[in-house]
């Protein structure tokens, strides 16, 4: 399936946005790193202290669970190098669609937002000989290179959703690898584990649900806008650097819901978490701001009481419900921009 990014939100987007993804995943894979390694330990402790039939089962359930952990390390620093390279081609090309663009208004031309040469001044009309020539094929090849620079990013794009795409389960997974299919009791080898069964907001089965008493908990009209223009952006795709209507980053979408509600806060997650105003952890409203991983993601607070936010998580995936209370590497802070 094709990428969706465009000429526009290349040139308009903020590469250090994947760099600082790309630390995030770094971090969220050390972290799991470290979780296999306590398993580990946690299989030679119950091997000395605890004798029996029980003790054999949970030793190998438990190393079972440790050897998944660190291929789950190992799969998330895939994602983190992927997002490295995806990092080093938008940032190169941003910078020469920008290059690109001027070398073409210097020669008279303008740049459309699709990334089209135009003439609106009838540069070419005006030429003749040579210079038209010469004008031509500069026009030319500006054109070329401009499709080409946008379709290196596509590809750059494709590759990180497969990646992570790779990383995502089945809808119905097997633990066939584990001790007795994966149950600690015993059990046939083809114990299966079935999705949840889909929600009425999303694209995907398993979605969490939006709470039934979200909106009528929101603390004002403002907060209320906020989580109903976030809701109504339920299941559309995430598409890095886009702000709507139909695809968004995790600030795009945040900016825009609070844009919605009459409120302007900064472009990315990391100006948004500076600009705050900061909410003491546990103080937390509907339509707050949530911040993970140095202020690298965003999501917007709906239910604190079970911990829910709606965010747009990451290249192939879509706008969603998640957890922000178990989220990989935990949340670091919330702020309450314009919301009292």
């Amino acid at each position: 399936m094709s990428s969706q990014i465009t000429y526009q939100e290349l040139l308009t987007a903020q590469p250090e946005m994947w760099k600082d993804s790309a630390e995030g995943w770094n971090k969220w894979s050390s972290a799991v790193h470290d979780h296999a390694h306590s398993l580990k330990a946690i299989t030679t402790a119950v091997a000395k202290r605890w004798d029996g039939l029980a003790s054999t089962e949970a030793h190998s359930f438990v190393t079972a669970a440790h050897i998944r952990a660190a291929d789950s390390a190992a799969a998330l620093r895939k994602v983190e190098t992927c997002l490295k390279e995806a990092y080093a081609t938008f940032a190169q090309a941003h910078n020469k669609l920008i290059s690109l663009r001027g070398q073409a208004e210097n020669l008279g031309f303008v740049v459309d937002s699709t990334g089209t040469i135009t003439d609106p001044d009838h540069i070419l009309a005006k030429a003749n000989g040579q210079h038209l020539n010469n004008l031509t094929q500069q026009k030319n090849q500006l054109q070329k290179d401009i499709h080409q620079v946008v379709e290196d990013a596509r590809t750059a794009d494709e590759k990180v959703a497969s990646t992570l795409n790779g990383l995502m389960p089945p809808r119905t997974t097997t633990l066939a690898g584990a001790p007795n299919g994966g149950s600690p009791n015993g059990g046939s080898p083809s114990t299966s584990y079935a999705p949840p069964a889909p929600v009425s907001y999303g694209h995907s089965p398993g979605d969490i649900p939006f709470p039934p008493t979200a909106l009528s908990n929101a603390p004002n009209p403002r907060a209320k806008t906020i989580m109903e223009y976030a809701r109504s952006k339920l299941g559309d795709p995430y598409v890095w650097g886009a702000t709507g209507p139909d695809k968004f980053d995790c600030s795009g979408l945040t900016s825009q819901a609070y844009h919605a509600a009459g409120i302007n806060i900064p472009r990315t997650s990391e100006a948004q978490w500076a600009a705050g105003p900061r909410i003491p952890n546990g103080s937390e409203k509907p339509g707050d701001l949530v911040f993970f991983h140095g202020a690298s993601h965003v999501g917007i607070v709906i239910d604190p009481a079970k911990g829910l936010m709606i965010a747009a998580p990451h290249t192939g995936a879509h706008v969603r419900i998640e957890s922000y209370k178990n989220y990989p590497g935990g949340y670091m802070g919330f702020t309450r921009p314009g919301v009292s």
